[in-house]
């Protein structure tokens, strides 16, 4: 079932994304744990498990463009949101790749000192994550 032109999509899609994002989690805390080096973590479930949850402002505006009975109007919307959506992301990936190089040239020195403290903290995160979507998951159930 394709989501509604209130965003809402299949329960399926949904219980399935929050799972992923939970595996997410999971996999962030479990390589906090792991010895250094070993570069596998959960980013790929989480891309997977965010995807499947649509975002409900994208799909009311093309709800409402479909509304207006006009294909013109579809396409229209259709672009620019697609251009929008890419610049936006492309954006963040640019300053992304940018900040992570400036900061790995000005704290290279420290970064061993520093890795105690990151993986506490992607633990933590990890573990925040998958207490977020678990909850979510749980939360669905009363719906």
């Amino acid at each position: 079932m394709a989501p509604t032109i209130s965003g809402r999509g299949s329960p399926t899609f949904t219980v399935f994304g929050y799972a992923l994002i939970i595996v997410a989690g999971l996999m962030m805390l479990f390589q906090s744990l792991r010895p250094a080096g070993d570069h596998h973590d959960g980013s790929y479930a989480l891309i997977a498990g965010m995807g499947l949850l649509p975002c409900p402002l994208p799909i009311s505006v093309l709800g409402f463009a479909r509304l207006q009975s006009s294909p013109l109007m579809v396409g229209v919307t259709l672009v620019s949101l697609a251009l929008g959506i890419s610049m936006t992301i492309g954006a963040v990936a640019l300053f992304a790749i940018l900040g992570r190089r400036t900061l790995g040239l000005a704290l290279g020195p420290w970064l061993p000192k520093l890795d105690r403290g990151a993986r506490v903290l992607q633990g933590a995160a990890g573990e925040l994550i998958a207490m977020i979507g678990a909850y979510t998951l749980w939360s669905l159930r009363s719906t």
